[in-house]
Protein backbone atom coordinates (compact mmCIF):
# COMPACT_ATOMS: atom_id res chain seq x y z
CA UNK A 1 0.00 0.00 0.00
CA UNK A 2 1.29 3.30 -1.00
CA UNK A 3 5.11 1.91 -1.67
CA UNK A 4 5.03 0.11 2.10
CA UNK A 5 5.47 -3.38 2.86
CA UNK A 6 2.56 -4.48 4.73
CA UNK A 7 1.58 -8.35 5.70
CA UNK A 8 -1.39 -9.99 7.37
CA UNK A 9 -2.10 -13.06 9.01
CA UNK A 10 -4.37 -15.94 7.81
CA UNK A 11 -6.82 -16.21 10.50
CA UNK A 12 -10.87 -15.71 10.44
CA UNK A 13 -10.15 -12.11 11.58
CA UNK A 14 -7.83 -11.59 9.15
CA UNK A 15 -7.70 -9.42 6.05
CA UNK A 16 -5.92 -7.50 3.42
CA UNK A 17 -7.94 -4.34 4.43
CA UNK A 18 -6.78 -4.58 8.21
CA UNK A 19 -2.87 -5.29 7.14
CA UNK A 20 0.42 -3.97 9.03
CA UNK A 21 2.28 -1.82 7.29
CA UNK A 22 5.36 0.08 7.37
CA UNK A 23 6.00 3.12 7.04
CA UNK A 24 8.85 3.59 4.19
CA UNK A 25 11.19 1.37 6.04
CA UNK A 26 10.34 1.47 9.62
CA UNK A 27 7.98 -0.87 11.54
CA UNK A 28 6.21 -1.14 14.97
CA UNK A 29 7.70 -4.84 16.14
CA UNK A 30 6.97 -6.99 19.07
CA UNK A 31 9.28 -7.84 22.21
CA UNK A 32 9.78 -11.95 23.09
CA UNK A 33 10.99 -12.08 26.62
CA UNK A 34 12.31 -15.09 28.32
CA UNK A 35 11.07 -16.00 31.93
CA UNK A 36 14.06 -17.17 34.54
CA UNK A 37 13.76 -20.61 35.39
CA UNK A 38 11.54 -21.46 37.76
CA UNK A 39 8.96 -19.20 36.62
CA UNK A 40 6.57 -21.37 34.58
CA UNK A 41 3.38 -20.34 33.65
CA UNK A 42 0.08 -21.80 33.09
CA UNK A 43 -2.28 -20.80 30.04
CA UNK A 44 -5.84 -20.85 30.77
CA UNK A 45 -9.15 -20.17 28.28
CA UNK A 46 -10.78 -17.16 28.06
CA UNK A 47 -14.16 -17.09 29.40
CA UNK A 48 -15.18 -14.62 26.75
CA UNK A 49 -12.97 -16.62 23.80
CA UNK A 50 -14.35 -15.49 20.34
CA UNK A 51 -15.30 -18.82 18.29
CA UNK A 52 -12.61 -18.26 15.17
CA UNK A 53 -16.06 -19.19 12.75
CA UNK A 54 -18.97 -17.43 11.44
CA UNK A 55 -21.04 -19.04 14.55
CA UNK A 56 -21.38 -16.64 17.48
CA UNK A 57 -19.53 -17.81 21.21
CA UNK A 58 -22.15 -17.93 23.68
CA UNK A 59 -21.04 -14.35 25.40
CA UNK A 60 -22.26 -12.98 22.04
CA UNK A 61 -25.49 -13.89 22.24
CA UNK A 62 -26.03 -14.37 25.97
CA UNK A 63 -25.78 -10.49 27.90
CA UNK A 64 -25.87 -12.46 30.95
CA UNK A 65 -23.11 -14.62 30.34
CA UNK A 66 -21.23 -12.79 33.32
CA UNK A 67 -23.44 -14.54 35.91
CA UNK A 68 -22.14 -17.99 34.21
CA UNK A 69 -18.76 -17.23 34.68
CA UNK A 70 -18.49 -16.06 38.66
CA UNK A 71 -19.78 -19.58 39.19
CA UNK A 72 -16.83 -20.98 38.26
CA UNK A 73 -13.40 -21.46 39.84
CA UNK A 74 -10.99 -19.56 39.58
CA UNK A 75 -13.81 -16.12 38.62
CA UNK A 76 -16.13 -17.17 41.72
CA UNK A 77 -13.20 -15.78 44.40
CA UNK A 78 -9.98 -13.37 44.08
CA UNK A 79 -9.33 -10.63 41.64
CA UNK A 80 -9.70 -13.06 38.29
CA UNK A 81 -12.58 -11.93 37.39
CA UNK A 82 -11.67 -8.16 38.05
CA UNK A 83 -7.98 -8.48 36.09
CA UNK A 84 -9.80 -9.87 33.03
CA UNK A 85 -12.36 -7.00 33.24
CA UNK A 86 -9.30 -5.06 33.82
CA UNK A 87 -7.77 -6.45 30.38
CA UNK A 88 -10.55 -6.27 28.29
CA UNK A 89 -10.01 -2.04 29.01
CA UNK A 90 -6.85 -2.48 28.01
CA UNK A 91 -7.44 -4.77 25.04
CA UNK A 92 -10.44 -2.43 24.19
CA UNK A 93 -7.73 0.74 24.08
CA UNK A 94 -5.38 -1.14 22.01
CA UNK A 95 -7.87 -2.99 19.16
CA UNK A 96 -6.58 -6.26 20.84
CA UNK A 97 -10.02 -8.61 19.61
CA UNK A 98 -7.68 -11.97 20.06
CA UNK A 99 -7.78 -12.16 23.70
CA UNK A 100 -8.30 -16.51 23.30
CA UNK A 101 -6.35 -17.24 25.95
CA UNK A 102 -4.13 -15.80 28.91
CA UNK A 103 -1.61 -16.95 30.81
CA UNK A 104 -0.56 -16.74 34.75
CA UNK A 105 2.05 -17.61 36.83
CA UNK A 106 1.89 -21.55 38.27
CA UNK A 107 3.25 -20.45 41.35
CA UNK A 108 0.06 -18.47 41.86
CA UNK A 109 -1.81 -21.46 41.72
CA UNK A 110 -5.57 -20.26 41.19
CA UNK A 111 -4.40 -16.78 42.85
CA UNK A 112 -1.84 -15.56 40.24
CA UNK A 113 -1.81 -12.65 39.06
CA UNK A 114 -2.63 -12.26 34.60
CA UNK A 115 -0.34 -12.06 32.37
CA UNK A 116 -0.38 -9.94 29.41
CA UNK A 117 1.11 -11.73 26.51
CA UNK A 118 -0.13 -12.24 22.79
CA UNK A 119 -1.30 -8.34 22.15
CA UNK A 120 -0.50 -9.11 18.24
CA UNK A 121 -3.52 -8.27 16.44
CA UNK A 122 -3.63 -4.85 18.28
CA UNK A 123 -3.20 -1.43 16.97
CA UNK A 124 -5.25 -2.33 13.59
CA UNK A 125 -7.63 0.25 12.67
CA UNK A 126 -7.59 3.66 15.15
CA UNK A 127 -10.89 4.23 13.08
CA UNK A 128 -12.86 1.33 14.50
CA UNK A 129 -14.00 1.10 18.15
CA UNK A 130 -14.99 -3.19 18.59
CA UNK A 131 -17.12 -2.42 20.97
CA UNK A 132 -17.10 -6.88 21.52
CA UNK A 133 -13.62 -6.20 23.43
CA UNK A 134 -15.61 -4.68 26.32
CA UNK A 135 -18.10 -7.55 26.94
CA UNK A 136 -16.39 -8.66 30.52
CA UNK A 137 -16.55 -4.96 31.27
CA UNK A 138 -20.25 -4.87 29.93
CA UNK A 139 -21.85 -7.93 30.68
CA UNK A 140 -20.42 -8.36 34.39
CA UNK A 141 -20.34 -4.51 35.78
CA UNK A 142 -24.61 -4.01 35.20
Amino acid sequence: LGGNTCFYGVCYYCNKEEAACANKTSMEGSMTIWLPQGWALRKWRHPWQRTYNNRKASWELDNNHCKKVIQQSPYDQGPRLLDIIDTAVFDFLIGNADRHHYETFKKGDDEGMLVHLDNAKSFGNPDHDELSIAAPLYQCCQ
